[in-house]
């Protein structure tokens, strides 16, 4: 990783500042994107149908080998944390800076969540509330340089395949997802983020597990895609056209060392 040390140390140097280098050499930003999505989606069919399984143990080496999986066939830094500061464009604040081991402090916390629950058994209100504590450390970590969403959607449908619960995620409107964890940001540096937010939308998406296994591994990923888990906007709608005067800005945002992920 010791070539990843800055935000444009992802990035080819202009003209293709906009696009992240990559292990096939694609320099145009629209094309490695639509391959991305397409790639990534491959990988999460294996996820998904168990043809690949990543150990469930719900720490940062969980997320670490599904973000590795999804990503291995594009980047070099699939399934290692970001070095770079990053925020989004509704976020005053940026996510937990990588510095001081700030990510691996989040994923311990999320890890010690998860273990103080009794995930068998729940009923729905109790699942709602743990997936929501557990799903909003794990979002502000923002673990990674890009594909944070796809990441910790798959992480939080194996941790309510634990309860013995489903999601679907297109019982909730994008738009009400994106509101809703925006409004689980710190209220100011240093602060932790809250998650009470995110209970009700938890809740609804919920499933029983005989609703959940009715739904066919294709049919699953192209529901879920519907709505990113990508906070405060879905992938395609983070990034602008890359010719645009208003992207330039918000790919450094307005501290350069603060880059804007796409997810």
């Amino acid at each position: 990783m010791a070539e990843f040390k800055t935000w444009e140390d992802y990035q080819y140097p202009a003209p293709d500042e906009y696009t992240l280098r990559n292990k096939l050499g694609i320099r145009d930003f629209f094309e490695l994107r639509e391959l991305e999505y397409k790639m990534t989606a491959k990988r999460e069919t294996q996820l998904r149908a168990g043809i690949y399984e990543v150990p469930r143990t719900f720490d940062a080496d969980h997320v670490r080998a599904i973000h590795g999986h999804l990503f291995k066939d594009l980047y070099a830094w699939a399934g290692e944390f970001r070095v770079v500061n990053m925020r989004k464009p509704d976020n005053e604040l940026p996510f937990v800076s990588p510095r001081n081991e700030g990510i691996e402090r989040y994923l311990e916390e999320m890890k010690e969540t998860i273990a103080s629950h009794s995930w068998v058994g729940m009923d729905r209100d109790q699942f709602a509330f743990a997936a929501a504590k557990s799903f909003t450390v794990l979002n502000w970590a923002h673990p990674f340089r890009e594909g944070n969403g796809r990441t910790s959607r798959i992480f939080m449908d194996h941790l309510a395949e634990r309860a013995g619960f489903g999601l679907d995620r297109t019982r909730i409107d994008k738009d009400l997802w994106n509101a809703s964890a925006r409004d689980t940001r710190p209220r100011a540096p240093g602060a932790a983020p809250s998650f009470e937010p995110m209970v009700s939308v938890f809740k609804e998406m919920t499933t029983t597990r005989e609703e959940a296994s009715t739904v066919s591994v294709s049919h699953a990923i192209a529901r879920s895609s519907i709505l990113q888990a990508s906070y405060p906007r879905a992938a395609s709608a983070a990034l602008t056209t890359p010719t645009s005067t208003q992207t330039r800005a918000a790919q450094s945002g307005p501290d350069k060392s603060v880059g804007l992920g796409r997810d």
